[in-house]
């Protein structure tokens, strides 16, 4: 007011800018998933309750490090970003993946093999297509060695950006090699000392040496057959047929 002078209000304008946001990263560590990751960016200085998301590009869905997400935009238009856009480093690690090898049983004489493979820690419904590389297999046992149940088993060979891939072994049986008998010297004359047949090994391998215990000598002269049994060898890497393969009449 004022007693000297006539007073006019005029209107001025009043411009009310955005807020330059004020952003946050967090969860920028990643481990691969089969599906498209980024970081999370928040506002810090809201006024009062506002709610306000950002919307951040960047993702990336493959094992890596040093990729880059970027602020994009707001959801509340009182906000705006800083000028240059906020931007974060992310890395996504490889996800473990187990690979064991199957058990398998092979005999005496065979080579080596594998029986495949089971895998644990695949991620998406993913399998083993998405793998690189090829199975293969290492062993502990060599063709011709002894028989037994303590070998191993080490698959190899498999690759992986995505999987950090371990292998674990199984185990490798060796079973006896079931024996072909042949019998000699079956039709014996009475000389007053125990007789008995002869029987031999006709299919070892690895020009081995094996030597057949023969049960049953008889002394006596008799009308009827005597049976004689092969009993054991004295190769620990072979067996005695099954059934009466192993039993010769005389």
């Amino acid at each position: 007011t004022s007693n000297n002078y006539s007073i006019t209000f005029v209107d001025g304008t009043l411009t009310v800018a955005q807020k330059e946001a004020s952003i946050s990263w967090s969860n920028t560590l990643f481990t691969y998933n089969g599906t498209a990751q980024k970081p999370t960016a928040t506002v810090l200085n809201r006024v009062g309750n506002d709610v306000c998301t950002v919307t951040v590009s960047g993702e990336q869905t493959n094992a890596g490090s040093s990729y880059i997400a970027t602020a994009t935009a707001l959801s509340n238009a009182n906000y705006k970003l800083p000028t240059t856009p906020p931007t974060q480093t992310f890395k996504i690690n490889k996800a473990s993946l187990t690979i064991t090898a199957n058990d398998n049983a092979i005999t005496y004489g065979d080579l080596p093999t594998g029986n495949g493979v089971t895998y644990s820690g695949f991620v998406n419904n993913e399998t083993a297509s998405v793998l690189g590389g090829t199975l293969g297999y290492t062993f502990s046992y060599a063709q011709y060695g002894n028989v037994g149940n303590n070998y191993i088993i080490v698959p190899n060979g498999l690759t992986s950006n995505n999987y950090r891939i371990t292998f674990l072994q199984g185990t490798l049986t060796v079973a006896q090699k079931e024996a072909t008998l042949s019998w000699t010297n079956t039709a014996l004359t009475y000389n007053g000392t125990p007789q008995k047949p002869t029987a031999t090994v006709s299919n070892l391998v690895n020009n081995d040496y094996c030597v057949v215990a023969v049960s049953g000598e008889q002394t006596n002269a008799s009308a009827t057959a005597y049976t004689a049994t092969a009993t054991a060898f004295n190769n620990s890497n072979y067996k005695l047929p099954t059934a009466d393969a192993d039993k010769q009449t005389s």
